[in-house]
């Protein structure tokens, strides 16, 4: 059942692709940007996450990609400035027309080392920004207040003292923005969620979904997500990760949970 697998050599993305996110224009034009990496990108960054790319298709089904005009064909990649939040890595996790533009929501770290218990990890913490585009290949980043972030991680303890991650954003009827994201505390995966009135100045508002009961199979908690709104109820698809005793290391499988208002699940 593979569609697109990783590039030829030479191209920004020839060891692997993940994360895609698919806009259908019209019936036989799609986009899908993608993160991904080649094999020299920096090894201690052992993430999936890299350059973002870019890629078409008349049915859904067959893929070409777009060369774009940065590393190796990328339409989008670390920023040059290593005082930036993501000057390490980064890896797109929405993407939306609005007012004649596509604005990308990504997430990114820079070269810093994190220690979470006896692990040691680069590219964390890492943090949400957004970028916008006439064209989808050409992006220009909007600058946030945090290192040119949208939110910081929260404080040692907090359910993201690691992350502000992988966001979703979704306009919402009163005309305001919420985002979604994934947070780590050193040991468990939780959602929160931020609002905000125009897609660039966010506040947090808290952790509104996470682990389940011990033996469950998202008891290490829940990453990545995708909600959307079915009939008068929104639903989340989620990736519900499992303990398996080794660490930040744990099985992912997929659940649903239900809300009336997106924020009690």
């Amino acid at each position: 059942g593979l569609i697109f697998g990783p590039g030829e050599p030479g191209w920004w993305d020839s060891e692997r692709v993940s994360c895609p996110k698919v806009m259908r224009l019209t019936d036989d034009d799609w986009l899908m940007w993608y993160y991904g990496r080649d094999a020299e990108f920096d090894r201690q960054i052992q993430l999936p996450t890299g350059r973002v790319g870019l890629a078409k298709s008349r049915d859904g089904f067959n893929w070409e990609r777009v060369r774009g005009p940065l590393t190796m064909g990328s339409v989008f990649e670390p920023h040059p400035d290593p005082a930036r939040f993501d000057s390490g890595h980064v890896g797109c996790s929405d993407i939306h027309y609005r007012d004649g533009k596509y604005w990308m929501f990504y997430f990114g770290g820079d070269q810093s080392l994190l220690e979470i218990g006896e692990i040691r990890i680069k590219g964390f913490p890492m943090r949400p920004g957004v970028a916008v585009s006439g064209d989808g290949i050409h992006w220009t980043r909007l600058e946030g207040p945090h290192r040119g972030a949208l939110l910081e991680p929260g404080a040692p303890g907090e359910f993201d003292a690691f992350m502000v991650a992988w966001p979703q954003v979704i306009p919402w009827d009163d005309g305001s923005w919420r985002m979604y994201y994934h947070g780590i505390d050193g040991m468990k995966y939780t959602v929160g969620w931020a609002e905000s009135p125009d897609g660039l100045r966010w506040e947090k508002r808290g952790a509104i979904f996470g682990a389940g009961e011990p033996g469950s199979f998202d008891d290490r908690g829940v990453a990545t997500r995708h909600i959307v709104k079915l009939g008068d109820k929104w639903t989340m698809f989620y990736e519900g990760c499992q303990d398996i005793g080794k660490g930040l290391q744990v099985n992912r499988q997929i659940g649903v949970a239900v809300s009336d208002d997106g924020v009690s699940w």
